[in-house]
C-alpha cells in the first residue's frame, strides 16, 4: 500500500507548464526533485489506476482547454554527473543546460539541439534535434520508472530511436528518469562559434521568442510523380519534403484562426498570439492537413504529442 505522497497538489493549471501556454488543470500534480519522488508518484498513481504523464518544459506539447484528469509529474532531478565523455543526466535537465555542461567539459556534438526549449526526457522522447542528427544518437543507456515505480535500464538499441521517434512513445507508462550520454571532443572557441551562427540562424527562420509547441509536424513523404512541379526540386533522396514548404504552398503561412496563428517566419509552427486555446489549434491543424491533402495528395502526421484529449 503507497499513500499519497504529500507533494502530491491538486488542480494546478498547466499552460505555465508547456511552451504554447496553453491547457486546463491536472487533477494530481507533483514536481518529483528527486527520482525517489518521482518513483513514488508513479507507484501511487499505478496503485489508485490513475493515468499519469511527465511533462518537463512542455514542448511539442498540446494539452486540452479541459486539462488532464490524472497525474502530471514534473521531473526536477537536474544533475548532471561527468565521467570523461560520459555523462549521467536527470530527465529535468533543460537541453541548453545540457550543452553548456559538456561544454564546460570540453565536449559537444549538439548544435541542432540549441534552441530547443525542452528538458532532457521529453528530448528523448521525442529524440530531439535537427538536419538527421538527433538525441538520441549520443544515448548509452536510459532508465525509465515503470507502473510499479521500480527503474528499468534501456540500451540505446533498446530505445529504437528514429527521426522525431522512439520506443517512448509507444509504451506511455514508461517514465524517463535519467539517461547516460557519450559526447565528442570539440575545440571549445570553434564549439562557441557554431552554437552562435546555428542560434543565429534558428532566430532567423523560426519564431524563437514566440509562444509555440516547436514544429507541429514531421516532414512527409512525397511522390515525385504526384506533387505540382513547383515542389519537386524540394523533395529530398529518401522522399520527404519539409512540412513548412507544402504548408505555405496552400497558402497558409500566416493564417490565424482566433488567437492561434500559423507563424509567417515558419510555416510549421504556431504561436500563441494571446488567449489562445486548444480548439483553436486542433481546428487548425485538421484545416492544414486537410488542404495538403486535398491540394497536394500529401499526408502531414503531427510531431506535437496531445494529452487530455
Amino acid at each position: 500500500m503507497v499513500n499519497k505522497p504529500p507533494t502530491i497538489q491538486e488542480n494546478i493549471p498547466l499552460a505555465p507548464y508547456t511552451t504554447l501556454k496553453i491547457g486546463g488543470p491536472a487533477k494530481y500534480f507533483v514536481a518529483a526533485k528527486t527520482i525517489a519522488e518521482l518513483q513514488e508518484a508513479v507507484a501511487w498513481a499505478n496503485q489508485e489506476k490513475l493515468p499519469y504523464r511527465l511533462i518537463g518544459r512542455g514542448a511539442n506539447l498540446l494539452v486540452s482547454d479541459n486539462g488532464f484528469n490524472g497525474l502530471i509529474i514534473h521531473p526536477e532531478n537536474d544533475q548532471a554527473q561527468w565521467n570523461g565523455d560520459h555523462v549521467v543526466v536527470g530527465a529535468g535537465v533543460q537541453n541548453g543546460q545540457l550543452i553548456a555542461s559538456a561544454l564546460q567539459h570540453g565536449f559537444g556534438g549538439m548544435q541542432w539541439l540549441i534552441g530547443v526549449p525542452g528538458k532532457v526526457g521529453g528530448s528523448l522522447y521525442g529524440n530531439a534535434g535537427g538536419h538527421g542528427w538527433g538525441l538520441g544518437d549520443q544515448v548509452v543507456w536510459v532508465d525509465v520508472c515503470v507502473p510499479d515505480g521500480t527503474n528499468k535500464r534501456l540500451t540505446k538499441e533498446d530505445c529504437a530511436f528514429a527521426y522525431r521517434t522512439s520506443i517512448f512513445k509507444h509504451h506511455p507508462e514508461w517514465s524517463i528518469v535519467q539517461a547516460e550520454f557519450i559526447f565528442p571532443k570539440v575545440d571549445p572557441a570553434e564549439e562557441r562559434t557554431l552554437l552562435a551562427e546555428t542560434t543565429k540562424q534558428k532566430n532567423t527562420n523560426q519564431p524563437t521568442t514566440a509562444k509555440t509547441a516547436g514544429c507541429m509536424f514531421t516532414n512527409p513523404t512525397a511522390d515525385l510523380a504526384k506533387v505540382p512541379e513547383s515542389l519537386k526540386q524540394y523533395v529530398d533522396a529518401k522522399g520527404t519534403i519539409s512540412a513548412w514548404r507544402v504548408i505555405e504552398e496552400v497558402g497558409l503561412k500566416g493564417f490565424q484562426l482566433g488567437d492561434i496563428q500559423i507563424s509567417d517566419v515558419h510555416a510549421n509552427f504556431m504561436i500563441n498570439r494571446g488567449q489562445g486555446t486548444a480548439d483553436q489549434v486542433m481546428q487548425l491543424l485538421s484545416l492544414i492537413k486537410q488542404k495538403v491533402r486535398d491540394e497536394l495528395g500529401i499526408q502531414l502526421h503531427e510531431e506535437i504529442q496531445y494529452l487530455g484529449f
